[in-house]
């Protein structure tokens, strides 16, 4: 049995190893780097060996490979410190959904969103079905002012409904691998711009490659973003893949169920129906990326409805414009065409 038990704690050593150095090469590496929390809770099966048997040389090693896990897990579930700007800043809510392309309830899911009231919705996955249903959904006309320009691939379109008024630069943008969509909404003082995403699964082909190009691309366009921003959508991959870090890392921005103390509740389900349907989301690819001046001071996780992802509300705090920038947010008087 030790034997076995040294094998467990040498291939989680490898693993560990690649995840400590950033190392992310192949595609299966992305799926162990996305479940890590997950994987590593194996090492403490060679920990409590080792004790229990007094193989001390395995217990100490498991130790380490449990104290990595701890510091991949404890972080998630702790909130971040509440700015003293928070108290007084402006709000507003932002509903965020993959409303799946095989969904056979498009009028839950449209349902659903209405219901929030959420100031903006951004929705990947996009179908004619599903903007029926949430038109048919929105009796009164709330959600008049949409970016909806479907591309040619339905699977990765992107649509933005809002009850606030849209100002300039609320747009759709084609860089060269990726597609956003972009709304700009007044908040107090502030110009908040609101990114919304859909990044290339590894389920493609050669997904892995297209999804580290468009993580590229889009950490190159959000270096040359004004904050306040806020980055929506389905990523296609959890705060634990290298290239995901470094995006956090580089532009300094926050998750919000991370923030929130939510960074371990799960987004993505095995499946929208069926036997695999009735497990719960196990991994978070649906994220809320917040820049600096923005606080998730709410984030509510929502039921599926008939998706194969959970959608989620995040409530946002906006830090207000000094006296002597406030000219410079330059906030139009009127929405934008």
């Amino acid at each position: 049995m030790s034997d076995v038990m040294w094998g467990v704690v040498g291939a989680l050593d490898l693993l560990v190893l690649a995840l400590l150095l950033n190392i992310s090469w192949f595609a299966w590496l992305a799926v162990f780097h996305d479940g890590s929390p997950v994987v590593l809770t194996a090492s403490w099966i060679p920990l409590i060996y080792g004790i229990a048997t007094g193989h001390w040389a395995i217990a100490i090693a498991a130790s380490l490979l449990a104290g990595i896990h701890l510091g991949l897990v404890v972080p998630r579930l702790m909130k971040d410190p509440v700015p003293p700007w928070v108290a007084s800043a402006p709000r507003t809510r932002l509903a965020v959904a993959n409303v799946f392309l095989d969904n056979r309830t498009p009028a839950a899911a449209a349902a659903q969103l209405v219901a929030t009231n959420a100031e903006v919705i951004v929705v990947t996955e996009r179908t004619d079905l599903f903007i029926a249903a949430f038109e048919a959904a929105d009796r009164d006309g709330r959600y008049a002012t949409k970016i909806d320009k479907p591309p040619e691939r339905a699977d990765y379109a992107l649509a933005i409904a809002a009850r606030v008024p849209l100002l300039d630069g609320s747009t759709v943008l084609n860089l060269e691998s990726l597609r956003l969509v972009t709304a700009v909404v007044a908040c107090g003082d502030q110009r908040v711009t609101i990114v919304g995403v859909h990044l290339a699964a590894l389920t493609e082909r050669h997904g892995f490659g297209i999804w580290r190009t468009e993580t590229a691309e889009l950490t190159e366009f959000l270096a040359g973003l004004t904050p306040p921003f806020v980055v929506v959508g389905d990523f296609n991959a959890t705060r634990f893949r290298p290239a995901f870090r470094q995006l956090l890392r580089s532009l300094h921005l926050t998750e919000a169920h991370d923030a929130a103390g939510r960074g371990l509740s799960g987004s993505l389900k095995l499946a929208a129906r069926g036997a695999l349907g009735v497990f719960p989301a196990f991994a978070r690819v649906d994220h809320a990326l917040l820049s600096r001046g923005v606080h998730a001071t709410k984030v509510v996780n929502l039921p599926p409805a008939g998706s194969d992802h959970l959608p989620f509300v995040v409530t946002i705090a906006v830090e207000p414009a000094r006296v002597s920038d406030a000219t410079s947010a330059g906030i139009p008087s009127s929405p934008a065409e």
